[in-house]
């Protein structure tokens, strides 16, 4: 049925002019030096740490130490549950995105130099997910859809560091590139 289902995709892709061969956007990358990281020993990035909620805080401080916090308890707890090697496919994908949600908490909480740290984590992050899916692909557990998603997401995560490090050397980048 997988088969049927296979070549019935691929004629409906063609349809529309879609390749299902089209060229793999796998080798693009702007940080070939970070390597995708082993799920199973993904250690916390130096920097962490929860932020105290003080009682004078204003309101939106609050909020944005509890969204802090709370993404780094979310994190731990799927980076415990990977170690145990007791995870499912959303225990990585949840991973990920506790990860996103530190990084949009920088501003509030980190040093650019812990930034820098969790971005540089997160391209990791993603490249491992991103073969992760590759693999179910290639198994034929999951469709292609997949690893197009988790590919967009590590080329996210690629251009916010690229993004954060031109800005922290801005002569660096040409202009218009």
């Amino acid at each position: 049925m997988r088969l049927v289902n296979g070549i019935v995709l691929a004629l409906a892709l063609a349809a529309f002019g879609v390749s299902a061969t089209a060229a793999d956007d796998n080798d693009v990358t702007a940080f070939p030096e970070i390597k995708a990281a082993d799920a199973s020993k993904l250690p916390l990035p130096k920097g962490k740490s929860q932020i105290a909620i003080a009682e004078t805080d204003k309101p939106l401080v609050k909020l944005q130490k509890a969204r802090f916090n709370t993404a780094i308890e979310q994190y731990e707890r799927n980076v415990m549950l990977i170690e145990l090697g007791t995870f499912e496919m959303n225990t990585l994908y949840a991973r990920n995105e506790a990860i996103h949600a530190i990084i949009a908490a920088a501003p509030d909480a980190l040093t650019k130099d812990q930034l820098e740290i969790w971005l540089v984590w997160s391209v990791a992050s993603e490249k491992s997910l991103e073969n992760t899916v590759a693999a179910r692909v290639a198994a034929g557990v999951v469709g292609k859809q997949e690893l197009l998603s988790a590919r967009r997401h590590r080329l996210e995560a690629e251009i916010a560091l690229l993004k954060h490090r031109s800005a922290a050397a801005p002569e660096a980048t040409p202009k218009g590139k």
